[in-house]
């Protein structure tokens, strides 16, 4: 197989990219964790979901509602493989959805998925329903895969070759080869096209978003945020990680996370938000940048049964009110307390003491000095309904330590 690859790679006719090769079994590997802690754990008991407004987009802040899942915490033994019970309930699932019977018709064995699986990281925890979500979305980007490898390019043999033996490794499970084979692309696209930049530009992206297909799939996702700078460099002459490429990504990352509960694609999010506060030149960058941080860490952190993450968020939007002030961007100030707000009331409802909660009021009473009915009266709705909701908290909390 190896040796018709390389002949195909000294074919100077080759010029194509192998975009899209990665494709998609991110999301298995999350789930099965999820399953474990979900047959582990009670139910939570359901609590009001808060409103919260985000702001994620640089430009303009947008409204989102918290529905927060109380999290169950990953076993401290930290198994090194998936219990073979756990996997199957987990694929019962599927089975249930007809999700695991259209993707064996279309090619990707059940032995693949349940690989997969076993790539989840002990550390992680996730509810069954999220672990669900996961794996469903990670079967469709593989399904998306072999797809690829099935269809011509148009591109040539060379990327064709590629995508074939990606989509093929992908349905036995490999990833950490499928990556390998991309980044071998990679270089001999670099040897093969020096004299033609424009199209091995275009080619290279293709590549670079293979590479962050397989890295989803690998669970590595220091490795996909660098492929998405390499993205964002070979589209932008300077500064690429300020660039509409980059912040597009950690949108999609940020949107896919929250609103479709995917946890990795908000670690992404995470990451690249980083990138942005280490790169900022400005006040608008630094505050723009830390705000986008705070919201990724708080959704994600929403989601967990510690408080690393919401602890970092409310450290984020401290720096973001230092560039985002009153007097300068007062909408944008009254964004950020609001989501301070958000973080510091989810901290007050896991601590036992009242100092979060205050700081919880405090946040929403600055934020309504803004977001007033006059000036902006669907977010002083919302905003006035979060205050509401922190001061009820905080009264039950004081009354239960009179007693």
């Amino acid at each position: 197989m190896f040796v018709r690859l390389f002949k195909l790679l000294r074919d100077g006719d080759n010029r194509a990219v192998l975009g899209w090769i990665g494709g998609g079994l991110v999301v298995v590997v999350p789930g099965v964790w999820a399953v474990f802690t979900y047959f582990n754990s009670p139910d939570p008991e359901p609590r009001p979901s808060p409103s919260v407004i985000i702001g994620q987009n640089v430009q303009a802040g947008r409204d989102v509602t918290i529905n927060p899942t109380v999290m169950i915490g990953a076993d401290e033994k930290k198994l090194d493989a998936l219990p073979d019970v756990i996997v199957e309930k987990l694929l019962a699932k599927l089975d249930a959805r007809g999700v695991a019977g259209k993707a064996q018709e279309a090619g990707l064995e059940r032995n693949t998925i349940i690989a997969l699986a076993r790539r989840l990281k002990p550390e992680e925890a996730l509810d069954f329903d999220r672990a669900v979500i996961e794996l469903e979305n990670a079967v469709t980007i593989a399904l998306d895969v072999i797809a690829r490898g099935e269809r011509a390019s148009n591109e040539g043999e060379f990327i064709d070759g590629v995508l074939a033996r990606v989509a093929q490794l992908t349905r036995e499970g490999r990833f950490d080869e499928g990556a390998g084979v991309v980044d071998t692309a990679l270089a001999e696209l670099e040897r093969r096209e020096t004299g033609q930049r424009e199209a091995f530009g275009r080619r290279r992206v293709l590549l670079l978003e293979a590479g962050i297909e397989q890295d989803i799939l690998r669970r590595d996702a220091p490795a996909a945020a660098r492929r998405i700078e390499a993205v964002a460099a070979a589209l932008s002459d300077e500064r690429p990680i300020w660039s509409k490429t980059f912040i597009e990504y950690q949108d999609r990352y940020y949107v896919e996370g929250d609103k479709k509960g995917v946890n990795f694609s908000l670690e992404i999010a995470i990451l690249l938000a980083r990138r942005m506060s280490e790169t900022a030149r400005d006040v608008d960058e630094r505050g723009n940048a830390a705000n986008l941080l705070g919201n990724a860490l708080w959704a994600l952190g929403e989601r967990e049964s510690g408080t690393a993450r919401l602890e970092a968020a409310v450290t984020a939007y401290g720096e973001a009110l230092q560039e985002r002030t009153r007097a300068r961007v007062p909408l944008d100030w009254a964004m950020t307390q609001n989501n301070l707000g958000a973080a510091l009331e989810a901290l007050g409802q896991r601590e036992s003491g009242t100092a979060r909660l205050e700081q919880a009021v405090a946040a929403y009473t600055e934020a309504l000095q803004e977001y007033t009915s006059e000036a902006a009266p669907y977010y002083h709705d919302v905003a006035q309904g979060n205050l509401a909701r922190a001061q009820a908290l905080l009264d039950a909390r004081r009354k239960g330590q009179e007693k």
